[in-house]
């Protein structure tokens, strides 16, 4: 990311985490921290969509559905 900072506050702050694999790591670790207020906190950041879409995680597929059942419930609005 350091290499797509724009803002120079931004940078500093990139520059402490690499000097700094604690901190790094305490802030990565913060609890609920997302990868959007990740990003909410590099603002001016202009990340490429290629590199974004290697750092988001994949979609995780569901294991089930209800909606996608094949089988009818007495319960269903739909007509038999």
């Amino acid at each position: 990311m350091r290499r797509f900072a724009t803002d120079e506050r931004e940078t500093e702050r990139l520059d402490e985490f690499l000097s700094d694999p604690d901190e790094v790591f305490d802030y990565a670790t913060r609890p609920s921290r997302t990868i959007v207020e990740t990003l909410g906190d590099f603002r001016e950041m202009r990340l490429p969509k290629e590199y974004l879409c290697e750092i988001l995680p994949p979609l995780r597929r569901r294991q089930f559905s209800i909606a996608s059942s094949s089988e009818v419930s007495r319960f269903s609005s739909h007509p038999e």
